[in-house]
């Protein structure tokens, strides 16, 4: 449950309200796949709940639950409408469960080469076959649609961003892994994971593949606005930043330094907040990060209350390094931001400064 990252949530659609509900539609090709539960790297359970039956499991009594898998993982034919308008008929609210599985990414020899993957690359950023094509046959319902990701890696989903209305990305999410999103879904968890990667807009953000240098590549080289930066995500309550302090504000580069920030739940649900800490050398003579991760900390708070939380940046966080891959500590300003996600991310980042004497 802790993995799970909510990537949108407009209208606070979720959590669902089972109880408020008569009918829910599970579609896609990994709702009912026992496959996309563990990845490619793993050993073997007797009990592996899919996210359909987790589904079906916390459904609150006399909540009707109807499922089609709506299309094939990769390829084959488009949805069918007709049967579409039948499952979905009467729903309440659609659950579009998209997205990959091992089959098609993994090492070389374990996906095999197609219009999707070459030797365990991934060919394309996009959801794979007529999935997207599924995604917009249930939008077109008019009925609100939440869209669950399951998959290892970055999936461009701008259309779904736009369309949507909530997205979870749950990963591979284990052998109890049904019962962890339906938990989320039904608010019976508060989401709190983050994404572990970048979530490129597009595959033109990305830089080519024969282009060895760090230029654009993650988030700490990356200046173009991705569709969802590294540690992004999403909670049912809201979470405030204030009062930094940074222990001292001027060092010689040899001496640890201590961040200190209060984070309140301002909500009214309890739940966890992942404080992310960056740091930044905005005036380095030699290419640097953009920012990068220099601390993180998972901490759980009730509505109205309130954490103190610190971090220690030791001088080897703050090193540069030579083209012979020396370290050094370079003078000047440095720039602390501390927040629940990257600071140009909206997280609510609180921002200070301390400097380095020469």
């Amino acid at each position: 449950r802790q993995s799970v990252v909510m990537l949108k949530n407009a209208d606070r659609l979720l959590p669902l309200d089972g109880s408020r509900l008569r009918k829910i539609a599970v579609v896609g090709p990994t709702a009912f796949d026992h496959g996309v539960l563990l990845g490619n790297y793993h050993g073997y359970s007797g009990t592996l709940t899919t996210i359909l039956e987790g589904i079906v499991n916390a459904a609150s009594p006399g909540l009707q639950v109807e499922y089609a898998k709506g299309c094939e993982l990769a390829g084959g034919r488009p949805a069918d409408e007709n049967h579409i308008r039948w499952v979905t008929g009467g729903a309440d609210a659609i659950i579009a469960v998209l997205g990959y599985a091992p089959s098609l990414e993994g090492e070389e020899g374990e996906t095999g080469d197609s219009e999707i993957v070459l030797g365990g690359d991934r060919r394309v950023l996009h959801l794979p076959g007529s999935q997207l094509d599924l995604l917009k046959k249930l939008h077109a319902t008019g009925k609100p649609v939440i869209l669950v990701l399951t998959g290892g890696s970055p999936i461009e989903i701008a259309w779904a961003e736009e369309n949507i209305p909530a997205i979870l990305a749950v990963f591979y999410p284990g052998e109890e892994g049904g019962n962890a999103v339906a938990d989320v879904i039904f608010g019976n968890c508060n989401p709190a994971g983050r994404l572990p990667f970048t979530v490129p807009a597009s595959l033109d953000q990305l830089p080519d593949f024969e282009d060895y240098s760090m230029r654009g590549r993650t988030y700490r080289f990356m200046t173009e606005r991705p569709l969802y930066g590294f540690g992004y995500g999403l909670s049912y309550t809201r979470f405030r930043y204030g009062n930094l302090r940074i222990t001292p504000a001027r060092t010689n580069g040899t001496e640890p330094i201590e961040v200190r920030v209060e984070v309140q739940n301002i909500g009214d649900m309890a739940g966890d907040e992942v404080v992310q800490l960056y740091l930044a050398d905005p005036v380095a003579s030699v290419p640097a990060p953009v920012c990068h991760l220099e601390g993180v900390m998972r901490i759980s708070l009730g509505p109205g209350e309130k954490q103190d939380v610190s971090f220690v940046l030791q001088p080897e966080q703050l090193a540069l390094y030579t083209d012979d891959g020396e370290p050094f500590v370079e003078p000047g300003e440095f720039v602390v931001s501390v927040g629940g996600g990257q600071p140009a991310a909206g997280a609510g980042a609180v921002t200070g400064r301390f400097i380095v004497a020469g």
